[in-house]
């Protein structure tokens, strides 16, 4: 059976690419930097919750960098850096504090006179530390979700908790701007407290009291700051009711 040609009339009908209908350069230009900006509005959203993340991570960090001097200063208070090169090979912050724990317990038999004190601060930095590893964790591996209320147009950042991470489980209905504000506000007092401890190790300056750790009330009793929303400009036209 011979195969069938199609007819010039039917090529004819077919529409031509150059003749489809194209939004001119300038509307093509309008709606991406609309879309642009929507965008930034989302990551303007987002910024409070981001900067809190970060200070978490960042004085956690630091937090184990104190830990580590005094680690250091326990085992060979004259050459701190061959001990400090230990500490740092381990893989996790949990085994740096372990190593911590132990090496304390046994200094404290040995020195307990010049530093009676000390060993029952450290254990209780580290016990504190060990509380806080899960919030830190909280903050850091949460997912979290931006959205944006299509009434007011305001943005919310909330845990997406939807699939059942068990993460975002823990903080769901919370206010996580103001959970992170705690956790960091926490690991730096602790942070300072460390500090200290490590400057008490090396020049027998005196050990400040033992600070109380911020509670969360402080940021939750907090006057709420005002909800970022989407500019006017940017917001879909709205829907005409039918007839």
């Amino acid at each position: 059976k011979s195969l069938r040609p199609i007819g010039t009339a039917a090529l004819a009908l077919a529409p031509s690419p150059n003749a489809m209908p194209r939004k001119n350069n300038s509307a093509q230009a309008s709606e991406k930097k609309a879309t642009e900006a929507r965008k930034l509005a989302f990551d303007k959203a987002f910024a409070p919750v981001a900067v809190q993340i970060g200070r978490v991570a960042r004085l956690w960090n630091q937090l184990h960098e104190e830990l580590g001097l005094i680690f250091s200063r326990v085992l060979t208070p004259n050459n701190i850096t061959i001990p400090l090169s230990a500490w740092h090979t381990q893989q996790n912050d949990r085994s740096q504090r372990e190593m911590l724990r132990a090496a304390i317990l046994a200094w404290h038999i040995h020195n307990k006179k010049n530093h009676p004190t000390l060993r029952d601060e450290i254990i209780w930095l580290l016990n504190e530390a060990d509380i806080l590893a899960n919030k830190r964790n909280d903050a850091l591996h949460m997912p979290i979700n931006i959205l944006m209320n299509c009434k007011s147009f305001e943005f919310s950042v909330e845990p997406n908790h939807f699939w059942g991470h068990p993460r975002a489980l823990k903080l769901k209905g919370k206010d996580v701007l103001c959970e992170f504000s705690w956790y960091a506000a926490q690991i730096e007092a602790l942070r300072y407290y460390a500090s200290a401890a490590q400057i008490n190790l090396a020049s027998l300056t005196p050990l400040p009291k033992r600070p109380v750790l911020p509670p969360t009330s402080q940021f939750l009793n907090q006057k709420p700051t005002r909800r970022q929303t989407l500019p006017k400009r940017l917001r879909p036209p709205p829907r005409s009711s039918p007839a």
